[in-house]
């Protein structure tokens, strides 16, 4: 048992590696492929499989289990893409003869996104955060900068000084896949940024040792994903709002806004950094009462009836 266990963490180890020098991963794609194949290693001890002994049959009942413990589908289809990638990497240094993982398929099922808030509903939030404390100070400034650049809940929290550049009103962000994009921001988000910065940023950070990084917890360390998340669904909450929401809500209502407000596909695109037109086109949902309108104002037998 312990030969099989020290070959899956050796395995699992170099394939981190090579994801980390050869593919350049984000920290929050090492951690998903972590957790994904650590699922994979602790069945495969279990049935005492080294990775040379896995059949497509083996890999048939681990995703049986995995779809019963209750994982939606699209979870699942994730863990498959990274088991299938795995694989790839140990049939390439030849530790392997075949991927036992390249015929196995997860239906498709289809995207979900959480709905858009309105415009009102985007304003009753900022109205009662209010400027109270450093923290709402610094948490206008970071609502502000999402919803006007449709920025990522992961790129607010890794922004660093030097990549404002306040002359231009751009700031600089390095995206999935160490993708590099110059994004604009808006009148609003610049006023609420350079109010955190020089009122409620020092206050942070008390005297403690600076941060190159912009935004700052109440210790004054950086933020992070999970403190953002709360903040926004405190004031929501308090604005009276009882959606589902957390911050890609905000850069999802970013990029809705956008698109009605008539603005090019290719643009938003651009802007999300999104590396595929299809996976922008999914923000072009509208409401049903909106397609009503269209029909009512654009089809021409309506148009005779008025």
């Amino acid at each position: 048992m312990e030969d099989v266990k020290s070959k899956w963490k050796k395995m699992n180890e170099d394939f981190i590696q090579f994801l980390i020098f050869e593919k350049g991963a984000s920290p929050n794609t090492l951690n998903a492929y972590k957790n994904d194949i650590k699922q994979l290693s602790d069945f495969c001890v279990g049935m005492k499989l080294c990775p040379e002994s896995i059949k497509f049959e083996h890999m048939l009942d681990f995703s049986e289990k995995m779809a019963e413990s209750g994982l939606k589908r699209a979870s699942l289809s994730r863990k498959v893409s990274s088991i299938n990638h795995f694989f790839s990497f140990l049939k390439n240094n030849e530790i392997i003869q075949f991927n036992p993982a390249s015929d196995l398929v997860v239906s498709r099922s289809k995207r979900t996104l959480p709905s858009p808030l309105s415009i009102d509903e985007i304003e009753k939030i900022f109205k009662t955060i209010g400027e109270k404390t450093p923290e709402n100070v610094r948490d206008r400034a970071i609502f502000e900068l999402i919803y006007s650049s449709g920025l990522r809940v992961s790129e607010i929290c890794s922004m660093k000084f030097n990549s404002l550049m306040w002359d231009e009103q751009l700031v600089r962000i390095t995206g999935k896949g160490n993708k590099e994009r110059l994004i604009p921001f808006g009148d609003c988000a610049a006023l609420a940024l350079k109010k955190y910065l020089e009122a409620a940023r020092p206050k942070l950070l008390n005297g403690k040792k600076d941060s190159d990084k912009v935004f700052l917890s109440s210790r004054g360390r950086p933020i992070s994903r999970q403190m953002i998340w709360i903040r926004l669904k405190r004031a929501a909450k308090e604005a009276g709002i009882r959606k589902d929401i957390h911050p890609h809500t905000l850069r999802h209502s970013f990029a809705t806004h956008l698109l009605k407000g008539g603005a090019d596909l290719r643009a938003v695109q651009e802007l999300l950094g999104h590396s595929s037109i299809s996976t922008t086109q999914i923000y072009t949902e509208l409401d049903r009462d909106t397609l009503k309108e269209i029909l009512k104002t654009c089809h021409p037998r309506e148009k005779m009836n008025e």
